[in-house]
């Protein structure tokens, strides 16, 4: 081979090898062994206690931390119901085994919600009596039945290029799902608007 053509591949290598390798988002709780701190920067991670268990979303080095699903679900009703999901693993090392869990959390929302109304959201508080959440091995946005509470602490909205528009949403919640409590849930997501599932 060309000695000149293999230096050209070893350089295309190592600059993709720089460039696609991306860094977990994680910043420990000292008080909260296995958590990540309460952020508003966008470093898209969630975390929170599965039983006791501290959770966090999946990363890769190839797309970093994996990011939630959120949609719309019309309910025929005066209210429409947004959901956030996210596959969450144990964040403990020492584990040889273990079920990825979705995590799903749903409120109800003003009838045609759209993404120009998210920014109503920030500062929102709900309780068990309007939030559920469900905890499954599969995905699923349907039939969530455990009682929840989330606190929007920080939402923004910012601007990428001419076209798209982006958030930066800062939560905390917990809930009861079945036999499974979660507790000290926190999360810090930047999506685009273009990722929303509506």
């Amino acid at each position: 081979m060309n000695k000149g053509l293999l230096h050209y591949l070893c350089a295309c290598g190592l600059m993709i090898g720089m460039f696609a390798c991306a860094k977990r988002n994680f910043y420990p709780d000292a008080n909260r062994p296995g958590l990540s701190r309460l952020t508003a920067h966008g470093f898209n991670v969630v975390t929170a206690y599965i039983d006791g268990v501290p959770y966090i979303n999946p990363f890769n080095k190839l797309n970093g931390n994996s990011l939630p699903h959120i949609g719309l679900i019309n309910t025929g009703t005066s209210k429409d119901t947004m959901f956030i999901a996210w596959n969450m693993i144990p964040n403990n090392l020492m584990l040889s085994s273990y079920v990825e869990e979705w995590l799903t959390i749903s409120f109800p929302v003003s009838k045609n919600f759209t993404s120009a109304d998210i920014l109503s959201l920030k500062g929102m508080r709900l309780d068990s009596n309007n939030a559920a959440i469900q905890l499954e091995e599969f995905y699923d946005s349907t039939n969530i039945f455990g009682t929840a509470n989330i606190y929007i602490v920080n939402l923004t909205i910012s601007t990428k290029g001419l076209l798209d528009t982006v958030f930066q949403c800062s939560a905390l919640f917990n809930g009861i799902y079945g036999s499974d409590t979660i507790t000290d849930g926190r999360f810090d997501f930047k999506f685009d608007a273009s990722d929303l599932g509506y």
